[in-house]
């Protein structure tokens, strides 16, 4: 986490971007949230509160609607994975993506 928020005062556009702070560092902080579960579980070392963390954290990475093509496109690299290399993972995936699309339902009865 200390690495995280260095990496993230450190950046040069962070002065550009102060008035928008707050949306930009949350949408970093689920991005990368997402990518080290994701490399957890591809790294074999998963249990059932990696894919909880990972599916709430895709969830608000979508309500960020910044993140929501580097989500979709983070979960289809993973599924070519799964598909490809490890297929006992599909009912997990499958189940997380299912509660990742009910979780944004509500966002696009509003749109």
């Amino acid at each position: 986490m200390a690495w995280f928020s260095l990496f993230l005062v450190a950046m040069p556009l962070m002065l550009r971007y102060s008035n928008e702070i707050r949306m930009y560092s949350w949408a970093i902080f689920f991005v990368t949230l997402v990518f080290f579960y994701l490399k957890k579980i591809l790294d074999d070392r998963t249990n059932w509160k990696d894919w909880i963390i990972i599916t709430i954290a895709a969830i608000v990475n979508i309500y960020s609607l910044f993140c929501c093509c580097i989500n979709g496109f983070m979960y289809l690299l993973f599924l070519i994975y799964i598909l490809v290399k490890n297929r006992s993972l599909i009912k997990k995936y499958i189940l997380s993506t299912f509660v990742i699309i009910c979780g944004f339902l509500p966002c696009c009865l509003i749109f």
